[in-house]
């Protein structure tokens, strides 16, 4: 999630022929939601949440990496033919809520904060905007429908940039 930007919907619906290691992509295509009685995979609310991520080799090799550790624990757990990439032993979607638990006791344990699950994303856009991304670069990487979305969401961030901006520019021309 930190590395795609992706939200925990969408990378609870991932499926192990969504992930593209020969071009280091990963295809967001579907969402998990709740719905009564349980969970339950669809499109995603807009057209334009659909997108090809391109990810780093690391993240990818962490990614194949836990593809054979997986296919290891299922075979032992006599589970086969599982494509989901995050799954119960039923071979079942694994809830936002089991998710956000682990998160929280993986904090614990580091003796961080967890903010939630959604920080994760909001961490994402702002290490890109410390980057030196462009809001539309941003917008492209979250696949909101909109920049006004982006502006409106982190539009404080890129206030923060603006003096940078400043300084880069004195430096330049009085160096």
């Amino acid at each position: 999630m930190f590395y795609s930007g992706c939200r925990a919907g969408e990378a609870l619906a991932l499926s192990w022929s969504d992930i593209d290691f020969k071009h280091n992509t990963v295809s967001i295509n579907k969402t998990l939601s709740m719905v009564k009685g349980g969970v339950t995979i669809e499109e995603p609310k807009t057209k334009s949440s659909i997108a090809t991520v391109s990810l780093n080799e690391r993240t990818m090799r962490l990614l194949k990496k836990w593809q054979v550790d997986q296919r290891k624990y299922m075979l032992i757990n006599g589970v086969v033919n599982s494509d989901m990439v995050f799954c119960s032993r039923e071979k079942k979607p694994v809830r936002v809520s089991s998710f956000y638990v682990y998160f929280c006791l993986q904090a614990e344990k580091a003796g961080v904060l967890f903010y939630g699950l959604h920080a994760i994303r909001h961490t994402h856009a702002s290490v890109l905007i410390n980057a030196g991304a462009s809001m539309k670069e941003v917008q492209e990487r979250l696949r909101h429908s909109s920049i006004v979305i982006t502006m409106d969401i982190y539009s404080h961030l890129f206030e923060e940039t603006k003096e940078k901006t400043v300084d880069k520019f004195v430096d330049y021309i009085e160096n």
